[in-house]
């Protein structure tokens, strides 16, 4: 077979900042009035080897950022900010499957095939899907104040996880999920709940600026896994979670205690896949012990003068705010789940000083934390 040479494009649109590859290997088939597989073909990412286009969002193997690059003139690095890979410094770990360079996110709190969406950014950017969207650790979009939706309410009830239009198919990128192909429902002219707290909209606003922080590595991980955990645990427990959120959005309030009414084995991050409302309930609770104290966002208050972190810091995390209750509560909370070991390592990590620690009163027959 004789081996074509690569072809550089004589034009390709720019990705926008923070742009998923998927969406914009979508921007480039509408621009050129052709299928996805056929625009994956003109821009590089598929060859004579064809790796699952979920999979090259989350890395690019060397072969095929070598080809893109060639083909669209692309830097390699803004290639990259375009996959999962982007956050592997925070809150993204990849493994390899097998002896080839294919990239596998098990176990990781990412949508690899799906996304969340902001209707308003869609409506603005014109139809661009976002990176940070396929995060568990997204919920809300700061800039426009509200929730991130999962569903995009077409009568077949399918969700918007999963947006991008089937491979045979030209639609607009934006459209609905490609298992309604006959749904041609705007997501951009849907109306997102409104987040009706600023504490909800700093915590995503703390968690999107540590998502690309530069600082410590192991750091900048250990908080994004305590966050998950956390939350985890929040939800889990979300009987005894709901009073952890007194004084935030009646909405997540609501939701976390409709949570509490089901049975303990269907509680979980994993009914905060589709549930936006839930996913944040449990996100705030945990971002209020892993916050409270921490060196990179809740310990700024001590410093004078600390520019643009002033805008990060939380209402609490300061003397009588009651953030020495809350790490108590959820000390207590892990340890009805089972005591851990590593429940105590998080609770030495996130303990308030002793001058602001209320401890937990001692249960019959056990011992006080």
């Amino acid at each position: 077979m004789r081996r074509l040479g690569v072809r550089r494009l004589a034009y390709v649109p720019a990705p926008l900042e923070k742009e998923s590859l998927l969406s914009w290997l979508d921007q480039v088939a509408a621009e050129f009035g052709v299928s996805r597989p056929r625009a994956a073909e003109m821009v590089g990412l598929w060859g004579r080897d064809r790796s699952t286009l979920h999979v090259l969002g989350l890395r690019l193997p060397a072969r095929v950022l070598e080809r893109v690059t060639a083909t669209t003139g692309l830097t390699a690095t803004r290639l990259e900010l375009m996959t999962l890979w982007r956050y592997r410094r925070s809150a993204f770990m990849l493994k390899t499957s097998g002896r080839r360079e294919v990239f596998t996110a098990s176990g990781e709190w990412v949508h690899a095939q799906t996304s969340l969406v902001c209707p308003e950014c869609l409506a603005s950017n014109g139809g661009r899907w976002l990176l940070p969207w396929k995060l568990g650790f997204s919920y809300a979009c700061v800039e426009h104040g509200c929730y991130l939706l999962a569903g995009c309410g077409c009568p077949r009830g399918r969700t918007a996880r999963a947006p991008w239009p089937r491979f045979h198919s030209t639609r607009s990128v934006g459209q609905c999920a490609v298992s309604c192909p006959d749904c041609g429902r705007w997501l951009g002219e849907m109306e997102a709940p409104r987040a009706c707290s600023d504490e909800v909209l700093r915590v995503q606003r703390i968690i999107d600026h540590l998502l690309d922080a530069p600082g410590d590595e192991e750091e900048l991980k250990q908080i994004f896994r305590d966050l998950r955990w956390l939350a985890a645990m929040a939800l889990s427990r979300a009987d005894d979670a709901v009073e952890l959120l007194d004084g935030t959005d009646p909405q997540i309030i609501d939701q976390l205690s409709r949570h509490a009414n089901l049975p303990r084995k269907e509680r979980g991050l994993l009914a905060a896949d589709n549930d936006i409302l839930l996913r944040a309930a449990g996100l705030v609770v945990a971002a209020r012990v892993v916050f409270a104290d921490s060196l990179l966002v809740g310990g700024a208050w001590f410093v004078e003068g600390v520019g643009a972190w002033d805008e990060l810091v939380f209402p609490f995390g300061r003397e009588g705010t009651g953030v020495g209750r809350w790490v108590s509560d959820l000390v207590l909370l892990a340890g009805k789940v089972g005591g851990r070991n590593d429940l105590f390592k998080l609770a030495g990590r996130y303990r308030v000083p002793p001058s602001r620690r209320l401890r937990p009163p001692a249960e019959p027959g056990s011992e006080a934390i």
